[in-house]
């Protein structure tokens, strides 16, 4: 088996903040016609079928954080500026250490904390720094607001905690729809969703995309957060609301 065939985990447990901010919040008033089925890639930013997706380390490092996060502000930045930005192996490796302590320290992250330090210290991709403007935790039982964040192109990361057969599955090319499975075998696990149809999500991760069924996202989702560009325009409350939740943190 060659590198290229591991599939490396790397989200650490779950922690919590009080102060976060809600999607339901971000969301409140919001009214927005969502079609049966959407996805970023084919709706929004075909460019990046043609471009592929990277494996960005994740099969060398427990780094599926920032490597989700690197799927993200391709489709973020392509959004804005209407190019796909060089975005490098190396800088997801680099900010990967940077976060875990030093290079000797393949430990994971905590989401909530890499999401913290993505807003308020930005990261470096393409050559420049980066940051988001907000995050917002979602209700995974709710559908309709998973769906509408991803339709504002906001940008859904969701946390799995996966069953011990979710990467044989994955290498097999099998969609993720077993729930028979206990949760955690398989590790803690970072991805980035691009979109849903009627069966469920479909996201981005180790050079793939990978679709998972509602069951499946509801059983095994342990965090998922909306999470909003900072060059992202924002209606005006929203942006006030956001506001509120940057000057409390």
């Amino acid at each position: 088996m060659g590198l290229e065939d591991v599939f490396r985990t790397g989200k650490l447990e779950v922690k919590k903040d009080s102060r976060t901010l809600k999607a339901a919040e971000l969301l409140a008033g919001t009214a927005v016609d969502l079609p049966g089925e959407f996805d970023i890639d084919l709706d929004d930013v075909p460019q990046i079928v043609a471009h592929g997706n990277r494996m960005y380390r994740n099969n060398k490092w427990g780094c599926c954080v920032i490597s989700g996060r690197a799927h993200q502000t391709l489709r973020f930045e392509l959004l804005e500026t209407g190019r796909i930005i060089p975005l490098t192996d190396e800088e997801v490796e680099d900010q990967y250490f940077r976060e875990t302590g030093g290079r000797n320290r393949d430990d994971g992250l905590v989401l909530l904390e890499s999401l913290k330090r993505w807003r308020n210290e930005g990261w470096t991709a393409g050559g420049r720094n980066l940051k988001i403007f907000v995050y917002a935790s979602i209700n995974k039982a709710n559908r309709e607001e998973i769906k509408t964040a991803i339709i504002m192109r906001m940008g859904i990361g969701i946390g799995l905690s996966l069953p011990d057969n979710a990467t044989a599955e994955f290498a097999s090319g099998r969609e993720w729809v077993d729930v028979s499975r206990p949760r955690g075998g398989g590790g803690g696990h970072y991805v980035y969703v691009t979109g849903y149809n009627s069966d469920g999500l479909t996201c981005v991760t180790w050079a793939q995309k990978q679709h998972m069924s509602w069951r499946f996202f509801e059983r095994y989702c342990d965090e998922a957060y909306a999470i909003v560009d900072h060059q992202q325009t924002l209606d005006p409350s929203l942006r006030g609301i956001a506001n509120d939740f940057l000057d409390d943190l």
